[in-house]
């Protein structure tokens, strides 16, 4: 089975989510997506997801939370969901995987959005407005 693992990252001083517009270089270019990608072999999904956060964004702050989200899974693929915590909205190195960033209030995501992400806004939208709210 191949495996996938990515977060979306959340701002705990302005509540406000960082997600990444998709290159041309990847499939379904232009849409808005998670950070993240295939998880390597014996690797744990989380440390995937962290993996790739640093990989995508060069972050190398402290990560205050972690919450796993939905696990999408479809004949032999699955890809592991997570919402992480930082303190504050950071700048991303960015790579050829990425075309644009910015950060986004949870109800006012752009369009047009990858079909995870579409996927786990419809499955876990409550909870992860629950963790906003919380804050």
């Amino acid at each position: 089975m191949r495996t996938g693992a990515g977060s979306i990252i959340l701002s705990k001083s302005t509540k406000r989510i960082l997600l990444t517009k998709r290159s041309v270089h990847l499939p379904q270019a232009g849409k808005w997506s998670s950070w993240g990608g295939w998880i390597n072999s014996g690797e744990d999904p989380l440390e995937g997801a962290l993996r790739e956060l640093v990989e995508e964004t060069g972050y190398s702050g402290q990560i205050l939370e972690k919450h796993s989200l939905l696990v999408y899974q479809k004949y032999n693929f699955q890809y592991h969901n997570f919402l992480l915590l930082v303190e504050d909205e950071f700048y991303p190195t960015i790579d050829w995987e990425t075309e644009e960033y910015a950060w986004f209030e949870l109800d006012k995501f752009p369009d047009p959005l990858h079909f995870g992400l579409r996927r786990l806004m419809e499955e876990d939208s409550d909870k992860i407005r629950q963790l906003i709210e919380a804050l």
